[in-house]
């Protein structure tokens, strides 16, 4: 697999909330978050949020997408994640289970002329 030039995730982009803190886990590709302790730094669970699985002939720089904030709330045990191209996730801390609450708009796809008969 090629070695990428794509800068590593930012630092300092975690939240400690209740002794817990949440961090993005630094698997070089993003998407996925970690809870820890936050005085021990113990490891105590993962959730990936979306999947960036490189393509095996694509290159290295066009994948991985990191979390540029996390934020308590909107509701009691949630956390709200955004990434760098802009989509929001809303985190279950209870559930442990995370579902997509905003984003750019889906593109439509290209239109294709009607051929000459």
């Amino acid at each position: 697999m090629p070695e990428s030039s794509r800068p590593p995730a930012p630092e300092g982009v975690a939240l400690v909330l209740d002794g817990v803190r949440y961090d993005e886990k630094d698997n070089g590709l993003g998407g996925v978050l970690r809870a820890s302790d936050a005085a021990s730094g113990k490891e105590l669970w993962t959730l990936t949020l979306y999947d960036t699985t490189q393509q095996e002939d694509g290159p290295a720089d066009a994948i991985g997408l990191y979390f540029t904030s996390i934020e308590a709330g909107p509701g009691p045990r949630t956390i709200t994640i955004e990434n760098e191209v802009g989509f929001r996730y809303e985190v279950d801390l209870d559930k442990r289970s995370a579902r997509q609450v905003g984003g750019p708009a889906p593109q439509a796809p290209p239109e294709i002329p009607d051929l000459p008969d």
